[in-house]
């Protein structure tokens, strides 16, 4: 009988490890450091926090524009210089 595809592959980054610690626990501590770094910089300045309405909106949007100049960097250096091309992952949506 033979393997279906995807048992035993390991294709992410993350399902590695790292001095021994899986990659995911090492990503999920980072997140929940960032997110309570967050919170107290949001209890501790007014002008991060919802106090503000005017710089809230800068804020927001700022993170949004971050988050896309990010993604399209690490698509451009990752994926494009390997030949990758991420525009044909959806391009024909699969049969059911």
């Amino acid at each position: 009988m033979a393997r279906p595809v995807g048992l035993g592959h390991r294709g992410a980054r993350i399902a590695g490890r790292v001095l021994g610690v899986p990659g995911v626990t090492i990503a999920g501590v980072a997140s929940i450091l960032a997110g309570t770094f967050v919170r107290w910089l949001y209890q501790h300045y007014p002008q991060f926090g919802g106090s503000n309405k005017a710089n809230m909106f800068e804020w927001v949007f700022g993170v949004v524009a971050a988050a896309l100049i990010f993604y399209h960097l690490v698509r451009w250096i990752l994926r494009a210089r390997r030949g990758v091309k991420l525009e044909l992952v959806y391009a024909e949506i699969p049969p059911e």
